[in-house]
């Protein structure tokens, strides 16, 4: 990275923007001790393997071993550079964000002009609306009933039938070609797929009612377009992902949603739909952006709400595209209800035909998720015939065993037995028995994915790990002394060269780690990594500073290391081969039996110490 933030700004920065703090509005945290635990937010689990360090401010997690400090959290999280992260922060934290005359990182000043481009867009979709040119899309408005005042406050503009009359616009603004290409508002075609020219560009979206996308601090990070020609093939177009935009990390209107003080969200379709709701006074409505619900986007949810209600149409892929909420919403810890819209109706529709109090009816008689599930196995099945309602049954034993709370659980099962006219003690019993089945299966499943990782090698940031094994432990050993006690790094320097390490992997994190301690001496040594590693890199870091936590700094044990470090180069040099005995692979399987214990632990020494 080309620019680098000073010592006492990001020390300032991370002082006021306490770790657990930040990563409780994304995470549900439990306290253990002094430290935090609680499920990842970067991969799916049941039982929480991700900790948060409250005295060293850091976080590490034990099953798919992502870590670091708060602004690596951020930038992980929220898809974000390091430079971004760090100004999210600052920003949230009242602090000014430096300037400097070495920034110089493309893809950060890439990104601000994508969003100046954005906000450039929207102004001329918005002035040819209002112009000649948009009459048939004030039409179009007209027989949808948006009002002005929506149409405004949205942002809404319109596409000329053109295909270059955007682009033209933006050039004169003074963007590159480079720029408007990168910014997803044109598309590129090639002379032919071998083709070395550049791509000729022309305008993506053309005759189309424009729908400005808003990230939650108000910059425009996207468009969707709806067609205005019955003919054409997609009603709906959305901007391409982008620098800035990522369709299934954002929700349609959550800029506005997440202020509503209904303690719930609508989660509908389309825009149109969030665009009415909106309109007569539901300003909870949200959209997904083309894509069925996506994890980002329930944890996006679940940050400023714990219920939801799913709106989707009632046609076979509003009922696919409900099942998938169902599935997302309660594992984000969202409480989830579901609005059945019956003949073909749409939120839009239903608004215009029925009125905003026979919408909100709905909304209070919506079904549990867990009563409309069964309803919908019900539906499929003739229960008066007994091998169908067997069927039915065994279908629906799933959804009440995925019943976390006993006392609902209760309600539904006494609530199925009696619409099914079985006894509960039988469900309960295939409860038990489903329940059985499934614990088995995880078993085997956990106990095949740690075969896979003990025939694999686990460190592949460190390619030349497992060639190497007694060496890189012992590299890996010096490492967790200087993050450790930094104090001992004259010591080691006395005794050891990066010239000496043997994988190239830990000879870079040794030079980067010796270079922040000695440039930044009142920062903790994992701190000074932040500007100088990625964030693989940065989650091995963090986790040889997890595992050191019992080592030892006797100097007598460090020069072991170092002894061992030295005599396996000197062997390399001379053989230029690893060795292949049976004592060294039998060093290798243990080893990574060792580590696979990670998921299962909050500590741990693996250097030998």
């Amino acid at each position: 990275m080309a620019y680098r933030f000073s010592d006492d700004f990001l020390a300032e920065l991370r002082k006021r923007c306490d770790i657990e703090k930040v990563i409780s509005r994304y995470v549900d945290l439990k306290q253990r001790g002094s430290n935090f635990v609680g499920l990842c937010p970067f991969h799916n689990e049941k039982t929480p393997s991700f900790h948060i360090n409250t005295a060293e401010q850091y976080f590490y997690c034990f099953g798919c071993h992502i870590g670091g400090d708060v602004i690596n959290f951020i930038q992980q999280k929220e898809n974000l550079s390091y430079v971004d992260a760090v100004s999210l922060l600052a920003e949230q934290a009242g602090m000014k964000v430096p300037q400097a005359g070495e920034y110089d990182n493309r893809l950060s000043l890439l990104r601000k002009r994508i969003l100046e481009m954005n906000k450039t867009a929207a102004r001329f979709f918005f002035d040819c609306l209002q112009g000649p040119q948009g009459a048939a899309a004030r039409e179009y408005m007209k027989k949808r009933q948006i009002t002005p005042q929506s149409a405004v406050r949205f942002g809404l503009g319109y596409a000329p039938d053109s295909w270059d009359s955007l682009k033209k616009h933006l050039l004169f603004q003074g963007y590159t070609e480079d720029e408007i290409r990168d910014s997803g508002l044109v598309t590129a075609s090639y002379k032919s797929r071998d083709s070395q020219d550049k791509p000729h560009t022309y305008d993506k979206f053309r005759n189309r009612l424009m729908f400005p996308i808003f990230d939650l601090r108000g910059n425009i990070i996207a468009f969707g377009g709806r067609a205005l020609d019955p003919k054409e093939p997609s009603k709906y177009m959305n901007t391409a992902e982008t620098l800035v935009f990522s369709k299934g990390s954002n929700l349609y209107a959550m800029n506005f949603a997440k202020a509503s003080s209904e303690d719930f969200f609508i989660l509908c379709e389309g825009y149109m739909d969030v665009l009415s709701l909106h309109q007569a006074g539901f300003s909870n409505a949200v959209a997904c952006l083309g894509t069925a619900l996506t994890k980002e986007q329930a944890d996006l949810m679940k940050r400023y709400r714990e219920k939801a209600v799913t709106c989707y149409d009632n046609d076979e892929a509003g009922k696919r595209a409900t099942n998938k909420a169902l599935s997302i919403l309660p594992a984000a810890g969202i409480k989830v209800r579901v609005l059945s819209l019956h003949g073909g109706k749409d939120p839009d529709e239903i608004l215009k035909t029925e009125g905003r109090d026979a919408f909100r009816r709905m909304l209070e008689r919506s079904s549990d998720s867990v009563e409309y599930r069964i309803e919908e196995i019900a539906g499929k099945y003739n229960i008066e015939v007994p091998t169908e309602k067997a069927e039915c049954m065994k279908e629906c034993i799933p959804v009440l065993a995925g019943i976390a709370n006993s006392v609902e659980q209760e309600i539904f099962v006494k609530s199925t037995a009696e619409k099914f006219s079985v006894s509960p003690e039988n469900i309960y019993a295939e409860i038990r028995e489903y329940q059985k089945r499934v614990r088995y299966a995880a078993k085997r499943k956990e106990e095949r994915k740690i075969k896979t990782a003990i025939r694999e090698d686990p460190n592949n940031l460190n390619a030349e790990y497992s060639q190497n094994l007694r060496a890189a432990k012992n590299e890996e050993a010096v490492l967790s002394v200087l993050l450790r006690f930094p104090e001992k790094l004259p010591f080691i320097l006395e005794n050891l060269g990066a010239e000496d390490f043997v994988t190239d992997f830990n000879r870079r994190m040794f030079l980067s780690l010796c270079s922040g301690i000695q440039e930044s001496p009142g920062l903790e040594p994992i701190m000074t990594l932040s500007q100088k590693i990625d964030e693989k890199e940065m989650s091995k870091m963090t986790s040889l500073l997890r595992d050191a936590r019992e080592i030892s700094a006797e100097n007598v044990r460090i020069l072991q290391s170092i002894s061992v470090i030295k005599e396996e180069k000197k062997k390399k040099a001379q053989k230029n081969t690893f060795d292949n005995s049976d004592e060294t692979f039998e060093l290798l399987i243990n080893d990574l039996k060792k580590k696979k214990k990670d998921h299962h632990e909050s500590g741990g020494n693996r250097n030998g110490y």
